[in-house]
């Protein structure tokens, strides 16, 4: 047995960082992402309006949020926000129950719109915030749904 039989390789799987970063940079622009997407600032208000009670909504999005007791004001809500992508703000008067206002504030919701919120937000060096008020005044049923980020309730 002199002979020595020559050794074959099959490469069953390989992996490249240069490959993976190519990947993760169309994925990035499949879903409309930039390094330069704009950080927008909005204000959104909605008045009492002689609500007896609030259903309130609030789809926290991506960075910081606080919300606080709103005082010596005569809205519902008032809200102050550094964002990146659409907000969508809503309120009105319950068309089933007499003195109820309906409110929601959330942020575009695809998953396109997700991760433009997350890349802006470290983009962003983490400076998206949703600072919201909303009025002690009124009986509310407040439902939050969280989003990336601290989210500091009061």
């Amino acid at each position: 047995m002199s002979e020595q039989q020559e050794k074959r390789y099959v490469k069953e799987w390989s992996f490249s960082f240069d490959k993976l970063n190519e990947q993760i940079g169309e994925f990035v622009k499949s879903v409309g992402v930039s390094a330069e997407e704009a950080i927008k600032q909005g204000q959104f208000s909605a008045p009492l309006a002689g609500a007896e009670s609030a259903r309130v909504r609030l789809d926290l999005s991506v960075g910081e949020t606080t919300i606080a007791p709103l005082t010596e004001s005569d809205n519902l809500i008032e809200a102050d926000l550094t964002y990146v992508g659409e907000i969508h703000f809503t309120a009105e008067s319950a068309p089933d129950a007499p003195g109820v206002r309906v409110v929601s504030l959330s942020q575009a919701a695809g998953a396109s719109d997700w991760f433009r919120s997350f890349f802006g937000w470290i983009g962003s060096r983490k400076t998206l915030k949703w600072d919201i008020r909303l009025s002690p005044d009124v009986p509310m049923n407040l439902d939050i749904r969280a989003g990336v980020g601290e989210s500091k309730l009061n």
